[in-house]
């Protein structure tokens, strides 16, 4: 059911900034979904507590969107509000320097890779390997974004979270990280939306921070330099035997390719010929053509290896 004349004019009371009826698919990476009753940009706590006050008073859903990146949205699109986090949620600030190291705060709704910028310009070294990870904070947080045997939770040292009840301060001791997952994050705390990280770097020069995210752009353009829309990587990477090799495979790139299905299609759905386990649109896809592809992948790696592969990409 569609949000009714009073409830709109509600959330727009709350938020300033509010577009109803939007069609997500050119909010995504992907290129692909449906409509959403409306999408909110929110500038500062007070307006985002508000908002999932009335979100919970009126059983309205909502979910966060940052970049669109790994993300399939249906193709009946959402029956609630998308909220884009905003203004203070966009900042990144020094909040400490102790010796060689510095604390940095950065907001759920900072890009990656401004991130990255941020951190050459002064010459803040540790976050290189995020370059290229087309997300923002708030999910790479949520999702232990990685690349390059790095991971986003080795930097983590603590997480603000925002619920209609305000905000929860959580140390990085007090967040169960596994591979690519904060676990449990929805059965543990509802409704919460990530909106701030601290985070560890050190100093160092910037032509030396530069010089290394110099190298983790070629390495990424090589391997992954791939023109299509897509959601990035969209299997998580095993770490299981293959009973068609006895060889523990640590790649879903390689499975996939080894089971001869780059290429596969259906309908605007492609395993990319470049990287196997980038799906690419190639004009008109749904995210029907998504499912049933993904469904194609796993059964026939299942079949030829014994591994599942697991998505990484998440479904809205």
């Amino acid at each position: 059911m569609d949000l009714t004349v009073e409830q709109k004019n509600a959330i727009t009371d709350i938020c300033a900034d509010v577009e109803w009826n939007v069609c997500l698919a050119p909010h995504t990476t992907f290129k692909v979904g449906g409509s959403a009753h409306g999408l909110v940009r929110v500038q500062n706590e007070n307006e985002l507590v508000a908002l999932l006050q009335f979100c919970a008073d009126h059983s309205v859903l909502y979910r966060v969107l940052g970049r669109g990146s790994n993300l399939i949205v249906s193709d009946d699109g959402f029956a609630g509000i998308i909220i884009v986090l905003e203004g203070e949620f966009s900042q990144i600030e020094v909040s400490q320097e102790i010796g060689f190291s510095l604390s940095l705060q950065v907001g759920g709704g900072v890009s990656l890779t401004r991130l990255c910028r941020f951190t050459v310009k002064y010459g803040y070294a540790g976050a290189e390997f995020l370059l290229g990870i087309p997300g923002t904070v708030g999910g790479a947080v949520l999702m232990n974004a990685g690349a390059w045997g790095e991971e986003i939770c080795n930097m983590i040292t603590a997480v603000t979270l925002i619920t209609k009840d305000g905000a929860q301060y959580l140390s990085r001791g007090e967040i169960p990280y596994s591979y690519r997952a904060w676990e449990n994050f929805n059965e543990t705390y509802p409704g919460a939306i990530i909106t701030e990280m601290q985070i560890m770097l050190h100093k160092a020069s910037p032509d030396q921070v530069s010089e290394e995210c110099r190298l983790i752009t070629e390495k990424r353009r090589a391997a992954q330099g791939i023109k299509e829309p897509n959601a990035g990587s969209f299997f998580k990477n095993p770490n299981a035997t293959s009973k068609l090799t006895g060889i523990t495979e640590t790649s879903a790139g390689q499975l996939i390719d080894s089971c001869g299905l780059k290429g596969k299609r259906i309908g605007d759905v492609m395993v990319s010929t470049q990287h196997a386990n980038f799906f690419v649109n190639c004009g008109k896809a749904t995210a029907q053509d998504i499912n049933q592809l993904m469904s194609l992948v796993q059964q026939q790696v299942k079949k030829e290896t014994g591994i599942l592969l697991e998505p990484e990409v998440h479904f809205m």
